[in-house]
């Protein structure tokens, strides 16, 4: 299940502790709730609103309107929260695109990240 966070979903607090502790609120019960959470985020967005806390979570990243070559070099970034970058996702005016990083190659992977604990 994945934590949005980003500008333009919801109004984030100016105190990056806030916004911290909110999604770790989330994350906690996502995981009460037999899910493995991850987040889905930008640089900019990430950065801006937990001063980039490290929660080790799983990214679902956005690069936002570039190609699917950006996006493809955006699986092997610095994860922004120390966790580890699974999807990432580019698009243009009017179509989402997302690709899988090298971490859900296997069978096995892609279970222990989209099934249900």
């Amino acid at each position: 299940m994945w934590v949005d966070v980003e500008k333009n979903r919801r109004p984030w607090s100016a105190n990056p502790d806030l916004n911290v502790a909110l999604i770790q609120g989330v994350v906690a019960a996502v995981r009460g709730a037999g899910y493995r959470p991850g987040l889905y985020t930008n640089s900019s967005s990430w950065t801006l609103y937990t001063d980039g806390a490290r929660l080790g979570l799983a990214e679902w990243r956005t690069v936002g309107p570039r190609t699917r070559a950006v996006a493809a070099q955006a699986c092997g970034a610095r994860p922004l929260n120390g966790g580890q970058v699974l999807l990432v996702q580019y698009w243009t005016p009017t179509v989402d695109h997302d690709i899988a990083c090298p971490a859900l190659n296997s069978r096995a992977a892609r279970l222990r990240w989209f099934a249900k604990s």
